[in-house]
């Protein structure tokens, strides 16, 4: 679960707050088009999709109740009612925390697939809830000096949110386990992960024998995109908290010091961990991983060893990634093995089909989550699930037929919320899960034909469980008979089910108490996942229904299917990710498995806290009183700034401003301003933004004033001045991996040159500054569609256009229209290593001298656009490397050729410790420019240029990539400018 990370720097500067305002709505993962409803409990103040009272109730009884539990644990109590938004845009369990700007707390009411962690709960809505408002009352807390800079800084200023990823996820998944039966902390995938990584040599190691990263603590301190990605700050988070509470005699006294070491840090700077937690606990933050790895290791070693000597299943892995592969099946005609996979080489995870005789791959398509696979059976085609934009701010699971003859896709549902389909022995019946406000339903629909286009008809709901239950993987017995896992809220256990479809009924086919889960079939026997001996292996159901072991693995499996031959497959989780593969030793057969009787010893989670086991306080609360909902109440401003910036320079002198910002609860309404003063000209410098997202197109209304070019002549000191008033509107369109977003704009503007000294106008004969009044008209088209892999330094696929035009009306005979294009593409040429050819051309209606003119400016890296590595480029100019930067031609029209090609030197993603610096990779690269210059003087003119340069990628204060680039750069053409240069750079590009 994600939580909105603010850096301090930002509320104390200002600088990035213009960018975050528009891109509210999508960290927040909200649709301006969605109607809400609101009401208040004791603590809270809720926002919430219409039709999600259900959810909402039962969220707000939660979080009352972990108001209750967790506020004296850690030591707070916020100042105000918390917001908690309630929505449904995306078919993906999660939901964020953000106590900075008052976000509060953002809850997505999808349920989580059976196979993903976070569906190891009793409660899943209860995980989600007290997961979260542990990361506000973790973050929220200023004390002492910090709570001036809150009061001066508005509410962005939270010390707290600027703590490791690790230590604020780890502490919310440690009270989520704390406060349940279940829990990610008695996950048995949590566990198998650990195994792994200690079977593989991976713990504490910074390589192993085979040259594989580890696992060290200053990695999991940074940005590290090895297995398992983005769950290892959870994970081990989780275990460095449980460390510190299992380093006490009692919790009572842990957990008072885990809320203390919370509490303290809301008055110390931020980034350094160490002393804080030294001063209340004793040890440092090495110290605990050093015991976590030992413990870790003389607790999980023997059970491997006992495993192992126990005859661990031979596994022959097909998939071969070095990230993940889940999901698999095989056609009927035993040809194709089809599979998800992802690696470190590809950015996106693909659907795969592999040719079992020749073991050669085709990657089919791009696709997002999804698991379920199922072939038709003629072998013909292929029917999946992935999650793709069914508009522009929602994202849906859909169904898809992949037909491998014609090698073509078919789009079966739209935006129907539809997910791990399967199959009919005949092929005619499609059973597929539906996520319906909060709820898995099962649903089947017939698999027909029109026109020689498959499409889906008569699709109806065949069981609705209780609200907010999750279902899991539906396979046929036979025509008549689904079996699917089945796990109700409030329970800590997952059933297996079986549906009878003509009869319309349901009964258990097993239950034990267990997660049992993730289920296959075989000629009507039911083969299913299980954690009963602590390890999630693989059960079968014989003649009795009694639930027969066939697997005995180390580390853990995941969704088997069955080969038409017999075999077993599945995947089985290594220290690089789910591998799918086949059972060599398992055939429907038991020979030497261990009986299921303590196979592993319990994980090291912490006791359920009684407590928060006991059932919460009834609300007594209705739809009748809640009320429509009202942006006005949460439009004050979220952050504000007396000084938000210093800026000086010989020219300008300097220049100092304020900023003000909010946006309302559903994002609709956004604002952002800034007053700025230049004491040079002695200018009030006013930018007032506001943006609306309700209508189609989002518009935005922006007044602003500026002042610049300070020239002299041999008496007087002169400033030019804009003043504009801006109409524009912008519809971004949004598919899965690509977005086409244009924009039109109209403006006013009123300029003029003024005397420093007294501020009267002077008279110019440049058209922008002689006129009291200039109409503008603008547009822009920019399509994206890029790649880039868990390693990548850069974009390392996909196509970038941009389309722009902008006409200046200065009287009815005076107009000047401009216009730009600019196509780059990004050829991935090795594991990690990018040609980028790109062309820019640039265009004006007129270059009279009594007009605005276009220019080439051939410019030196200094104005080049740093963050690209490119050149720069706007209507008014195109830069070119290598060349003087001062050095200008005019003309109506030019053009930029450019081809770089970027490799790899080092992947290093380690840092000092917990020191927040973390050094990523180091890459390089070369390039050549040419620009062209259409001049009736000196002819058709080419500039070329040529260079080198080296990158070294970091991160700072934990979230601030900074690139340290040293760059050679020579222009060719030296009688126009060209020369050699050389440039040592930092950049930040992430936060400037």
């Amino acid at each position: 679960m994600k939580h909105l990370l603010l850096v301090l720097a930002l509320a104390l500067t200002g600088v990035g707050c213009s960018s975050l305002i528009p891109s509210y709505l999508d960290e927040a993962g909200l649709s301006p088009y969605t109607r809400y409803r609101q009401f208040e409990t004791a603590h809270f103040k809720f926002a919430y999709q219409e039709g999600y009272f259900d959810f909402a109730e039962r969220a707000a009884t939660h979080i009352e109740h972990a108001h209750e539990i967790l506020s004296p644990l850690l030591k707070w109590q916020p100042r105000s009612k918390i917001q908690v938004t309630v929505a449904d845009n995306i078919d993906s369990a999660n939901g964020f925390a953000a106590p900075a700007l008052r976000v509060g707390i953002m809850l997505n009411a999808t349920p989580p697939d059976a196979w993903e962690s976070t569906s190891y709960s009793d409660d899943w809505i209860k995980l989600l809830v007290f997961h979260e408002y542990v990361h506000v009352l973790n973050m929220d807390p200023t004390t002492e000096w910090i709570e001036g800079l809150r009061i001066l800084f508005g509410d962005g200023v939270r010390p707290n949110s600027l703590w490791p990823s690790w230590m604020l996820e780890g502490l919310a998944v440690y009270y989520e386990t704390r406060t349940s039966n279940l829990g990610r902390g008695r996950s048995p995938y949590y566990e198998a992960v650990l195994r792994a990584l200690i079977m593989d040599n991976k713990l504490d190691i910074a390589k192993n024998k085979n040259g594989e990263m580890g696992i060290t603590l200053d990695r999991v301190n940074g940005d590290f995109p090895g297995f398992p990605g983005g769950e290892i700050r959870y994970l081990l988070g989780y275990e460095m908290w449980n460390q510190v509470t299992r380093s006490y005699p009692e919790l009572n006294q842990a957990e008072s010091a885990v809320g203390q070491v919370s509490l303290n840090s809301a008055s110390r700077v931020p980034f350094f961990i160490n002393g804080n937690q030294e001063n209340v606990t004793g040890k440092t933050w090495y110290e605990y991983w050093d015991l976590f790895v030992q413990q870790s290791r003389d607790r999980l070693g023997p059970q491997i060893e006992k495993i192992r000597k126990t005859g661990e299943s031979e596994f022959e892995t097909i998939s071969k990634s070095d990230y993940s592969a889940l999901g698999g099946a095989i056609s009927p005609d035993s040809k194709w093995l089809a599979y998800n996979k992802s690696f470190t080489a590809r950015g996106r995870t693909g659907l795969y089909l592999q040719n079992l005789a020749d073991r050669k791959e085709i990657r089919i398509t791009d696709k997002i989550d999804g698991v379920g696979l199922a072939f038709t059976p003629d072998s013909k085609q292929l029917i999946y699930n992935s999650l793709v934009n069914f508009n522009t701010y929602q994202s849906f699971s859909d169904l898809f037929i992949y037909d491998l003859e014609q090698k073509s896709i078919t789009r079966l549902t739209e935006g129907l919320r539809a997910k791990d389909p399967t199959l009919s022995p005949d092929g005619k019946t499609v059973a597929f899960i539906k996520v319906q406000h909060g709820t898995h339903t099962l649903w089947t629909a017939q698999l027909t034909s029109m026109d020689g286009k498959p499409q889906l008809t008569s699709k109806k709901v065949v069981y609705r469980p209780k609200n907010f239950a999750i279902l899991g993987t539906p396979k046929f017995l036979d025509a008549d008979h689904l079996a699917f896992s089945e796990q109700s809220l409030g329970l800590a256990k997952s059933d297996i089910r079986n549906l009878s479809l003509s009869k319309n009924e349901v009964r258990d086919a097993f239950s034990d108490g267990s997660m049992n889960r993730s289920i296959a079939t075989d000629q009507g026997m039911i083969y299913f996942v299980s954690n009963k001996n602590g390890i999630e292996n693989i059960y079968r159901l014989d003649s009795n229904s009694n639930a027969v072991r066939v697997t005995h693995v180390a580390t853990g499996t995941a969704l088997p299917f069955i080969a038409p031959n017999g075999d077993l497959w599945a995947s089985r989780l290594t220290s690089v990710g789910y591998q799918i593969g086949r059972f060599t030793t398992v055939n429907r057969s038991t020979a030497g498995l261990p009986s299921d009787a303590a196979v592993v010893s319990a994980p090291n989670a912490p006791a359920p806290l009684a407590a928060a086991l006991a059932e919460p306080q009834n609300l007594s609360l209705t739809e009748s009183q809640t009320e429509k909902y009202s942006p006005w109440s949460s439009l004050a401003p979220r952050a504000w700034a007396p000084i938000a910036y210093f800026g000086y320079s010989s020219i300008s002198g300097a220049e100092t401003g304020g900023l003000i910002m909010g946006f309302d609860t559903s994002g609709k309404h956004q604002y952002f301003g800034l007053l700025g003063y230049k004491f040079k000209t002695r200018t009030f410098e006013p930018l007032i933004n506001y943006t609306y997202y309700g209508f189609r197109p989002a518009v935005t209304l922006n007044v602003a004033s500026e002042s610049y070019d300070i020239a002299a002549d041999s008496t007087r000191l002169y400033f030019k001045q804009t003043n504009s008033v801006a109409l524009g509107f912008s519809f971004p369109i949004r598919w899965t991996f690509s977005s086409l977003t244009p924009s039109l704009y109209f403006s006013e503007e009123w300029n003029g040159v003024y005397e420093i000294s007294d501020h009267d106008r002077v008279g110019t004969t440049d058209p922008d500054f002689n006129r009291n009044q200039i109409p503008v008209i603008g547009s822009s088209l920019h399509f994206r569609n890029v790649e880039r892999s868990r390693y990548g330094f850069m974009t390392e696929r996909g196509d970038e256009i941009t389309l722009q035009g902008q006409g200046r009306q200065y009287d009815k005979n005076y107009a000047n229209w401009k216009y730009l294009v600019s196509y780059q593409h990004y050829f991935q040429v090795g594991d990690h290593s990018v040609l980028t050819p790109k062309v820019r051309w640039l265009g004006s209606s007129r270059t009279d001298s009594n007009v605005e003119r276009f220019y080439s400016r051939a410019r030196g890296k200094v104005s080049s656009d740093l963050s690209s590595r490119g050149t720069s480029t706007s209507l008014n100019s195109l830069g070119i490397r290598g060349y003087l930067m001062d050095n200008s031609f005019y003309t109506r029209a030019t053009g930029v050729v450019s081809l770089d090609y970027h490799f790899p030197l080092d992947q290093i993603f380690r840092g000092p410790g917990t020191f927040p610096l973390f050094f990523k990779q180091a890459h390089a690269f070369v390039f050549f420019d040419t620009i062209f210059i259409p001049s009736a003087r000196l002819g058709n003119l080419f500039l070329p240029s040529f260079g080198a340069g080296v990158t070294f990628d970091t991160q700072a204060l934990l979230f601030v990539p900074i690139a340290i680039n040293f760059e050679m750069q020579n222009g060719t053409r030296k009688d126009f400018g060209g020369e050699q240069n050389f440039f040592l750079s930092l950049e930040s590009n992430g936060l400037f």
